[in-house]
């Protein structure tokens, strides 16, 4: 089973992304193959991060409170869906 991850960081919630994706890779799905997409205005390089996990960013606008939300779904859909894995997450940066 393929699971993706989707986090929407710009701005000050990017600090909250190291954190965010280790708490990700110790507790959420440990034992299935992941993939978190980031969306966020820094970059952030490509990443395998053990046997199955990849991390792959994809650089979006700054966008200042509330576009970031009101455009999730805009923003989620902007990459095609065969990206994606069997089953999509998406997880506030600041949850």
């Amino acid at each position: 089973m393929n699971i993706s991850v989707c986090i929407i960081a710009t701005n000050r919630y990017k600090e909250l992304l190291p954190s965010l994706i280790l708490d990700v890779l110790n507790n959420f799905l440990p034992y299935h193959s992941r993939t978190i997409h980031i969306f966020s205005d820094a970059k952030y390089p490509n990443d395998r991060v053990g046997a199955a996990t990849r991390i792959i960013t994809y650089q979006i606008p700054s966008y200042q409170y509330p576009y970031a939300t009101l455009l999730r779904y805009k923003i989620l859909t902007s990459i095609p869906k065969e990206e994606y894995g069997d089953y999509v997450f998406y997880i506030d940066a600041d949850s």
